[in-house]
């Protein structure tokens, strides 16, 4: 009868021993998981930081491209001139200043008061 006890304590401790194993495994594979999940966390919601500071803030935006009107309508003057010279062509880039068109000496109609 002795001889029978003794088996039993033996495979006890085997699964004992086994199971304490598959913990300690089952941590080590929990932790590392939690690990390279906090990694992945922290690289998407990178964010930059600034001193607080009063400043102007401002966005500038380049495009190219034409512009064109819904309606087309004719220039008239009352000034007695001939246009001698147009410096733009359709399509040109025109910046504020710029000459459009050059004229010949302006001659403006007067009124006489009596």
């Amino acid at each position: 009868m002795g001889d029978k006890t003794k088996p039993k304590k033996g495979k006890k401790k085997v699964v004992i021993i086994v199971l304490v194993v598959l913990v300690v495994v089952a941590a080590i594979i929990g932790s590392s998981v939690k690990k390279m999940t906090s990694q992945v966390a922290t690289a998407v919601n990178t964010v930059e930081v600034e001193p607080v500071q009063k400043r102007d803030l401002s966005d500038t935006i380049s495009l190219k491209g034409t512009v064109s009107g819904i309606t087309k309508n004719n220039a008239t003057s009352k000034a007695l001139a001939e246009i001698t010279a147009v410096n733009v062509q359709v399509g040109d880039i025109v910046k504020e200043g710029d000459v459009s068109v050059s004229y010949t000496h302006l001659t403006l109609p007067t009124k006489r008061i009596v």
